[in-house]
């Protein structure tokens, strides 16, 4: 079995509590017909009116005939079939009711609405197949990017949450967050915020059980998804909440960063990257507990191991280098304007590192990197009043 195809194995079943139970039965249909024309013309209509009780229900005709498909036994075996139904799907949201000639927001509101109500009727049995669940979180990862409707988040948690979810289908969930909370057209309110955040963190944070030695393929899988859960708590911005367990956001991060002896499987590269950029992204926290030079002087740790693994490995074609240096330099440079003195110093040393590994240069020394780090004294906690919200490097 190859990599990839072992990572899609992980990605449908790992996590899952698998049904006893075949899931043939479940099959959903829309009984109406929808016009799709009738819809367009509605939607091309400037309004600012509340949609009348026919626009409703032709919007509910027109998620349900585009998601219920994901629910036919019969797509599931033939090559094609479920990537088709997404397309439709896809067609539907970005083609008539997110396309650039939409004039009728309240339409397209309820539309969402609608959405949401057919993901939910599709993901909610226990014993749904895992080929149906995966295809459904895709398209809401897709409706999240679309409409900026914070509603998304709800179910996105709810996928994460649940003890009978596949990591397939929570891969997509974290999809759907980060691009609701990169595309939100208004802020995310706060208690949906802290769901997410919290969500976040307990997966990645979560005991992965495996095998005493286990492959490569199954580590990798694991790190596949946990990557973009990382991802997603980085594009919420959020340094989370000191002394409140599972909604500690900036101490997840740093300790992913710094492959934290605790965190398992070890964190591979890609997910250190992340890590650091969701760091440097992170909002000043209103209570002051959140302190920044702590996570930015670590962050400095990390640019000057990476530079040294990227020589090490003679700059493998096997990993992006240049392009893992090149965001790791636009997220320190959104901190140019920081009056800590730690950051301050860290953050142009640490560029200097990072132009030298886009460059391949053999002759960029990290030494004052190096240097600086060891002289510094930044806060000895990522949280001012949590001593213990620090970090355990494994040794190199």
């Amino acid at each position: 079995m190859s990599r990839l195809v072992y990572w899609f194995a992980v990605l449908s079943f790992t996590g899952a509590v698998l049904p006893a139970v075949r899931a043939d039965d479940i099959y959903l249909k829309e009984p109406g017909t929808f016009d799709r024309n009738k819809l367009k013309e509605w939607l091309q209509e400037e309004s600012a009116a509340s949609p009348s009780q026919t626009q409703l229900a032709e919007v509910g005709k027109g998620a349900r005939s585009v998601v219920y498909p994901l629910t036919e036994h019969a797509r599931h075996g033939k090559p094609g079939q479920m990537r088709a139904a997404v397309n439709e799907c896809e067609y539907l949201m970005k083609q008539i009711v997110y396309s650039p000639e939409t004039k009728n927001a309240p339409l397209q509101q309820a539309f969402a609405g609608q959405m949401l109500e057919a993901l939910t009727a599709v993901l909610k049995p226990k014993e749904q197949h895992a080929i149906t669940r995966v295809n459904a979180t895709m398209v809401l990862a897709r409706l999240a990017e679309l409409s900026g409707a914070e509603e998304t988040a709800n179910l996105a948690v709810q996928i994460i949450d649940s003890p009978d979810q596949v990591d397939g289908a929570r891969y997509w969930a974290f999809r759907a967050l980060k691009n609701l909370f990169s595309h939100a057209r208004k802020p995310v309110n706060a208690a949906r915020r802290e769901k997410a955040v919290e969500a976040l963190v307990k997966f990645i944070e979560r005991p992965n059980k495996m095998s005493k030695e286990p492959p490569i393929e199954e580590l990798d899988g694991l790190r596949m998804v946990r990557r973009e859960a990382i991802r997603a708590l980085a594009a919420i911005h959020d340094p989370g909440v000191a002394n409140k367990k599972g909604a500690e956001a900036a101490w997840t991060l740093v300790r992913i960063l710094r492959k934290d002896k605790d965190v398992s499987p070890e964190p591979r590269l890609d997910e250190q990257v992340e890590a650091a950029i969701g760091l440097c992204g992170l909002r000043p926290d209103p209570k002051g507990e959140y302190q920044p030079a702590f996570a930015v002087y670590h962050v400095g740790a990390f640019v000057r191991d990476f530079l040294n693994a990227a020589r090490a490995s003679s700059y493998s074609a096997r990993e992006p280098w240049k392009i893992h240096a090149v965001r790791l330099e636009e997220a320190l440079k959104g901190l140019a304007d920081a009056k800590d003195e730690t950051i301050k110093k860290v953050v142009p040393a640490a560029v200097a590192v990072l132009r030298g590994a886009q460059a391949k240069s053999n002759t960029v020394s990290v030494d004052a990197l190096d240097k600086l780090l060891q002289e510094l004294k930044p806060p000895s906690s990522i949280y001012k009043n949590n001593p213990k919200a620090v970090v355990n490097p494994r040794e190199s």
